[in-house]
């Protein structure tokens, strides 16, 4: 009866799509599987083909749009004085202005929307563009530095109206950046804000289309998706109930604005109390476009109507023409940026929404031909992706206003990576940023002045992307437009770099120390911190060794609690999760998936929760035996694994292969090594097959607890040294398992693999792997401050008592360990504490071997640490880094406690290795130690010949002195024993000449 609903089901579906002429997705419905049916049925189930199809007749259709653009040079007007506003031409107006707008925010009346949905892939990485690092010296993000924005504008309307306010923030997503989103502001909890004012809905999606109206797939059993544009938001306004969240959270004012803007005003209060001035319910932020032919959309009255003209829409000559005062006549340019009232978002959601138009954009667009089944990567655009801009709603306000404000405070946006045109890229951001707060810091007062105390002209503003800025960085929470500064830095001089945080002023001076360090006599200092650091030149060693922590962690022998082993599916109760422990047969003997696992499908796991974090070397498996009565195996596997049970990783070899071999039998017993190790508390099992087939899976983990306590660390990514010979040496963290972008974050390592980088950086411990492999490394060149800052957060708030960093020092080849390290530390989810532990280092150019160095951290209490590391030369090398807390210490010579012995043939501490390295160096081992015992067993045989020839010369010497030739047997007896004896005290004085000999 089930299986004859689910095809009526189908029938119907198939019914309603040729209705709408689009029931060729359903092509390939023979070759799914039942969880690819499913999803495919769901997919559609929630479409409406007759919707898209009118939205594309109306988007393709629009015949009279083409001639109306071709007439738009003539209908159009520039904006009005009237419903103008300018930063800079109303400069009187501001301060009344920005009074209105904090009464308003004091209230609790005004919320802002984050159009967060984009990608971060035309900058190279793969996250969301809010989670990109620019390389500002804090290390802040997009999000962070907006969540700080809206905490400092909070305490600001506090402060002038007396009353606790909040600005709630609504944060609209992707379906692709929502889960990652949402998961960035739990770990950072939530920059500081309260939980219950950071709201995220998702908006729409809508398939892509080919230029034939058909609906096109991703894969056969996936329609090609794509986000219905930030227009959509209006849509997702009214289907996730966020008016009606507004509403009853007494909200009258709406700030939008787009993520990627580095200089955003969040809630700017000056734009919003010019509009509730205007009694405007819609308003746009604009810049004054800097040529004609700068391609933004500028903001004007098109048949009396406003809204946005794209520059490609626009003549070379109406782009060109000027007012009377010589500026651009249509010079508006749209930074997406604006300005709602909660009635007016009501009636556009409940109105005008329906009324909006697709915009289409002709693109390449991956997909599966539905006559061969093969999927085709077009060269040239092949469909179209349909969407609505968030200006579109302009037209229906009833009463408009525009906000101008000065590009270089306003404006910076972030849309390519580093390499591409020069524009709009992290260089360009952080270099606007800074140069902004260059200014601040001049107009309340202060200065800046070289290394010899030289003022350097006040010229902070960029001419072009080639100029360099001033160093210089303000926390957001310090200032917000630059107010309240002049307490800081009025009639100061200051070196770069800059940072003023909420902890204080820190600026860089001569030799490396900071201007709020102590005031400690230099030779003192270094005479103390000499005793304090100690440096470990020879057979260093990590905290932890991979080569000895390989104890199993309790699969096999009981000590993981059946409650503690889950899986996405089971065949029975009696192949339960429980049952998937190594080398034992409870139940039907293994676990094993409901269904059969098919190529590419990797829905299926086994899962363990070890409860604490654990460093993990090794892993084994083995099929369902069942005395016999078993025939399943998984022939290969993955491995994802968590330290949060939240966010999940895949493992990958050193090479970037995921996929491991399994077993081709159900009783043997293959153990794998993990390298690099894995650092989780979380560790899935992935069965993978080429056929579709029945997989059952018997599993134990081998490692020891992970005592450093270290969950991540963020730090720059690592750069390319070029040697004279053109040798290239990639000193990139080539296992770090977080994020990528211009920094690392929220991941592990290199830096905590448990290998220590060999004296000469071009070689390295792996086979097969690149020169520079083993280290990180950064050049000093391309730091701000001459430092590399690196973050280390900790499971819990520990206390530190040292930390272990393994440098390079080959300081021939210009690299040397750090000269000098300040370290920050934060206990809890604020911010960072005042007073750094400072050390510094006696640097060594004498001995180029690699060591450990370890810092003192002096009992500090902290969850995470923020440590900057000072160059000494022009590279710096780092290889591990290991901290010791609460008086936890790695013991590698025997296993914990708790954990049982494998009950298995196989001694997983003798280590599985295929490496012929380690072949060859065995080899060479074993060899050194057969010489050496050759040369003692010579030694030994000269030592003894020497003895006896001269026992034997001192006896005949005593024979023929003897007078008597008829000498008693007793008395033969102890001359003899006097013989040896005087031998005996000879034998040091012997093998001391035997030796100098030698030597």
């Amino acid at each position: 009866m089930e299986a004859a609903g689910a095809e009526g089901d189908v029938a119907a579906l198939r019914e309603r799509l040729a209705a709408g002429g689009q029931d060729h997705v359903l092509r390939f419905w023979p070759e799914l599987d039942g969880a690819a049916r499913r999803a495919l049925a769901a997919e559609l189930c929630h479409m409406d083909v007759d919707e898209i199809n009118r939205f594309f007749r109306r988007a393709r259709g629009d015949a009279g749009g083409a001639a109306a653009a071709a007439g738009l040079d003539a209908r159009m007007e520039p904006v009005p004085r009237d419903v103008l506003g300018s930063a800079s031409r109303d400069r009187g107006l501001v301060p009344r202005w920005e009074s209105r707008g904090l009464a308003e925010i004091a209230g609790s009346r005004v919320a802002v929307l984050l159009l967060a949905g984009g990608q971060g892939t035309r900058l190279g990485v793969p996250y969301p563009k809010g989670m990109c690092d620019v390389g500002l010296p804090s290390r802040k993000t997009l999000f962070h530095l907006q969540a700080q924005r809206l905490r400092r504008l909070q305490q600001m309307a506090e402060e002038q109206h007396g009353t606790a306010c909040h600005i709630p923030w609504y944060i609209m997503t992707s379906g692709r950046t929502m889960e990652s989103t949402k998961e960035f502001f739990q770990k950072h909890r939530y920059f500081g804000l309260k939980k219950e004012n950071v709201i995220f809905f998702q908006q729409g999606m809508l398939p892509a289309l080919g230029f034939d109206g058909k609906i096109l797939l991703e894969e056969k059993g996936k329609i090609a998706m794509a986000p219905d544009g930030n227009g959509g938001l209006y849509r997702a306004l009214g289907s996730h109930g966020i008016m009606e969240d507004m509403e009853r959270r007494g909200v009258h004012s709406v700030h939008v604005y787009c993520v990627d803007n580095i200089l955003v005003k969040v809630a700017d209060p000056r734009f919003i109390g010019f509009c509730l001035e205007k009694g405007a319910d819609c308003g746009a932020k604009v810049v004054e476009k800097t040529n004609p032919t700068e391609p933004v959309g500028v903001v004007c009255r098109v048949d009396g109507v406003y809204q946005v003209v794209e520059y490609s829409e626009i003549s070379l000559a109406t782009a060109q023409r000027r007012g009377s005062d010589g500026r651009l006549l249509f010079n508006a340019g749209n930074i997406a940026n604006h300005y709602f009232t909660t009635a007016f978002l009501k009636d556009v959601v409940n109105t005008y929404e329906p009324q909006l138009q697709h915009h289409v954009a002709e693109k390449k667009i991956p997909h599966v031909d539905i006559t061969t089944g093969q999927l085709i990567q077009p060269e040239k655009p092949n469909g179209i992706k349909m969407e609505k801009f968030v200006f579109d709603i302009f037209q229906f306000s009833k009463k408009f206003v525009v906000y101008e404000v000065l590009r270089e405070d306003e404006f910076s946006p972030l849309k390519n990576a580093d390499s591409q045109n020069g524009k709009d890229n992290p260089t360009t951001a952080r270099h606007a940023l800074m140069s902004l707060h260059h200014c601040w810091v001049l107009n309340a007062g202060g200065h800046f002045v070289d290394e010899n105390g030289t003022r350097i002209p006040a010229i902070p503003r960029l001419k072009d992307a080639n100029d360099q800025p001033i160093q210089c960085e303000i926390s957001p929470l310090v200032s917000y437009g630059g107010e309240g500064l002049e307490k800081y830095v009025k009639d100061r001089e200051f070196r770069t770099p800059l940072i003023i945080d909420e902890d204080g002023i820190h600026e860089l001076v001569k030799n490396g120390m900071t201007a709020d360090m102590p005031a400690t006599p230099r030779p003192a200092l270094l005479s103390l911190l000499s005793l304090l650091l100690l440096h470990v030149p020879h057979a260093a060693r990590a905290q932890v060794n991979p080569a000895v922590c390989r104890y199993p962690l309790g699969m096999s022998g009981g000590h993981i609690p059946d409650e503690d082993i889950s899986a996405s599916s089971h065949w029975s109760d009696s192949t339960a999760a429980k049952y998937g422990r190594l080398d034992l047969e409870g139940g039907d003997g293994a676990w094993c998936p409901k269904t059969p696992v098919a190529p590419n499908d990797l829905k299926e796991f086994l899962q363990i929760d070890l409860h604490a974090l654990h460093f993990i070397t090794l892993v084994g498996t083995q099929g369902r035996h069942a005395k016999g009565h078993g025939n399943e195996f998984a022939p290969m596997y993955k491995i994802s694994y968590s330290r949060d049970g939240t966010r999940w990783i895949s493992w990958r070899n050193r090479h970037g292969k995921q996929v491991l071999d399994g077993n081709t039998n159900t009783y043997d017993i293959v153990l794998k090594d993990l390298e690099p190790p894995l650092i989780a508390r979380f560790v899935r099992f992935i069965p993978v097959t080429d056929h579709s087939m029945n997989v059952c899976l018997r599993v134990e983990l081998y490692g020891c607890v992970w005592l450093d306590g270290l969950v991540s660390y963020n730090a720059p990514v690592g750069q390319q040294l070029v040697l004279p010979g053109g040798t290239i040496i990639y000193l990139n963290d080539s296992v770090y398992d977080g994020a990528f972008g211009y920094s690392m974050t929220e991941g592990l390592g290199q830096l905590t693999d448990g290998v220590s980088g060999l004296d000469d950086f071009t070689q390295t411990h792996e086979y097969h792997v690149w020169p520079g492999y083993d280290y990180v490394g950064w050049r000093n060149e391309s730091t701000a401050g001459g430092y590399v800052e690196i973050t280390f957060e900790f499971d819990r708030i520990r206390n530190f008592t040292a930390m272990k960093v393994h440098c390079n020092n080959m300081f021939a080849k210009g690299v040397k360990i750090f000269k000098e390290v300040q370290c920050y530390f934060r206990a809890d989810a604020g911010e960072w504490e005042p007073g750094a532990v400072s050390s510094v280092l006696v640097l060594d150019d004498v001995n180029p071997s690699a060591r450990f160095v370890t810092v003192p951290l002096l009992h500090r209490m902290a969850s995470a640490i923020k440590c900057q590391y000072y160059f000494a030369d022009t590279w710096m090398m780092f290889s591990e880094i290991t901290f010791q807390s609460d008086a936890a210490m790695y013991n590698n010579s025997v296993p914990p406690a708790e954990a049982p012995v494998v009950p298995t043939t196989y001694d997983p501490t003798l280590k599985v290795d295929d490496s012929n390295t380690r072949i060859l160096i065995g080899c060479l081992v074993a060899i050194i130690f057969i010489l050496v015992a050759i040369i003692v067993i010579i030694l030994w045989r000269q030592f003894w010949q020497k003895m006896l020839e001269k026992v034997g010369t001192r006896g005949m010497a005593g024979d023929l002195g003897n007078r008597s030739l008829g000498v008693e047997g007793s008395h033969h007896s102890h001359h003899l024993t006097k013989v040896t004896h005087k031998t005996d005290e000879a034998k040091p004085s012997s093998i001391e000449a035997d030796e100098k000999g030698g030597t």
